[in-house]
């Protein structure tokens, strides 16, 4: 579905030129009934593929082309600008020298390839902020544990050229074009968090951090124990369905087909998260103003619909009146510029608005959750199982059916399957399709068929689109291939 199909019904007439403003121009209104800037934040977790930093940096200098002028952060992983053969040197605070969830850099061809693309990245005012090292879960790290990685990270980093003992390149010979003092930013791998976390944040003078969850119209405040700018990602409801998940690619993959290929269904995948995107931002733009949050991975799942989609929605709302598609640490400037009361404000939308600027296309969300459970009253479906249903939405109307399926086969009833499979464990997946589309999904392990210890997972794998930046988001190929992985 083309941008400009989506939004011919946007009521463009009704914002006028005069009315766009500037970070600067926003930031120096008087705090008597100002009205902040929209702010758009378009993000990368990792670092490692060379095609993806060219590729994100290009569409960014088509998207300034064309008036749609975006910053992107980049959370770089301090492990991909580490060399296999140096790979010792750096310590996991927990599990000891050379261990990394997502790999390593390569030979120094790699590495400096890296280094010349996140300096362009930078010389092209985007930020470079910090994914920590070996993408494990800090979430029970100490504040030993947590300064050990900080100060490792700073010294992989900005000791690059010793740390590996290469030389720089010829594009850039005197080192990065940023000072380490700009390195204020900071999102914990697998959004993997600890009390420890927040000493070192404080300690080590970072600004802002990005590893929280909050609902989409949360405006930012600091963190009552480190003193940083709270900027988390946003739970969502995918339009057009029932499925939650965090304002995050991969999550996106998890809740649309259980993180496995499906690119049969891209088109699908793509329009609906750039509708979930359009409702998320038309939502705050018409509404408090909070800043929108979206994090995503050098990676393509589902045949690059997660990408496309990220792009058509920055073309659509980038050059808009009063949108700042701005870096981190721009909007981290933004609120230290602000009084609390004016933030207050801003959070109870005490400001004059706009008339409303509408760009989605209405698809509905549901609140509406399956899964597959033991056989109790509800409608039976597979021999000793049954369909539960959960929210508000989860009665099934005229036309919506339920549709089973055991290792990708319908079941079409009756139990030969359980001779067939005994013993086995077997992938059950749960459907409710409405008007033929599919609103909710469950996908289910049963284990030990047939046997007195058999049992069905209790969680659908779906259910992990609610949780953190997930370790495979960032497994060797991204699920398509290492050019397009990680």
């Amino acid at each position: 579905m083309s941008v400009s199909r989506l939004f011919s019904i946007a009521l463009i007439s009704t914002l006028s030129g005069t009315l766009a403003g500037t970070l600067l121009g926003a930031a120096s209104a008087s705090a008597s009934g100002s009205r902040p800037p929209q702010f758009v934040l378009l993000a990368f977790d990792g670092s490692s593929s060379i095609p993806m930093w060219e590729e994100t940096r290009d569409f960014a200098r088509r998207a300034k082309a064309k008036g749609a002028p975006v910053k992107f952060t980049y959370f770089i992983s301090g492990v991909y600008y580490v060399g296999k053969a140096n790979r010792k040197k750096y310590i996991e605070p927990t599990r000891g020298a050379g261990v990394s969830a997502i790999g390593w850099g390569d030979d120094a061809a790699d590495l400096l390839a890296r280094y010349d693309q996140t300096n362009l990245a930078a010389i092209e005012e985007h930020e470079i902020a910090s994914h920590a090292n070996a993408h494990f879960s800090g979430d029970k790290w100490t504040v030993k544990e947590w300064s050990s990685e900080f100060t490792q990270f700073h010294s992989i980093i900005f000791d690059f050229f010793n740390f590996n003992g290469v030389r720089p390149s010829s594009r850039f010979p005197n080192g990065w074009v940023f000072k380490e003092d700009s390195m204020t930013g900071f999102r914990a791998p697998q959004l993997g968090v600890s009390k420890g976390l927040w000493d070192v944040i404080r300690a080590k003078g970072y600004r802002y951090d990005t590893s929280l969850v909050a609902k989409a119209n949360y405006w930012p405040e600091r963190h009552a124990q480190g003193g940083h700018w709270n900027f988390p990602l946003a739970a969502l409801t995918i339009a057009g369905t029932g499925k939650r998940t965090l304002s995050m690619d991969y999550n996106f993959y998890v809740a649309d087909s259980a993180a496995k290929p499906n690119p049969a269904q891209k088109a699908r995948f793509k329009n609906q998260m750039i509708e979930t995107y359009l409702q998320y931002f038309e939502g705050n733009y018409n509404g408090n103003r909070a800043p929108v949050h979206i994090g995503h991975h050098f990676s393509k799942w589902n045949d690059g619909a997660y990408w496309e989609a990220m792009q058509e929605f920055a073309l659509a709302v980038c050059g808009r009146p009063e949108v700042q598609c701005v870096t981190y640490r721009e909007l981290a400037d933004f609120m230290d510029s602000k009084k609390p009361q004016e933030i207050e404000a801003y959070r109870r939308g005490a400001f004059d608005k706009l008339p409303s600027l509408r760009l989605a296309q209405g698809l509905p969300t549901y609140d509406l959750g399956v899964r597959m459970v033991a056989s109790s009253a509800a409608a039976r479906t597979l021999q000793g199982y049954s369909v539960e249903l959960r929210g508000r939405d989860g009665r099934l109307g005229a036309g919506d059916r339920i549709e089973t399926r055991l290792n990708g086969g319908l079941v079409q009833g009756g139990g030969a399957w359980r001779q067939a499979l005994r013993g086995q464990n077997a992938i059950v997946e749960t459907r409710i399709l409405r008007a033929g589309q599919e609103i909710a999904k469950a996908t289910q392990i049963l284990s030990q068929i047939g046997l007195p210890s058999e049992s069905i997972s209790e969680q659908p794998v779906e259910a992990r689109a609610l949780l953190g930046d997930l370790p495979e988001a960032h497994a060797e190929g991204g699920g398509l291939g290492k050019d397009h992985g990680h």
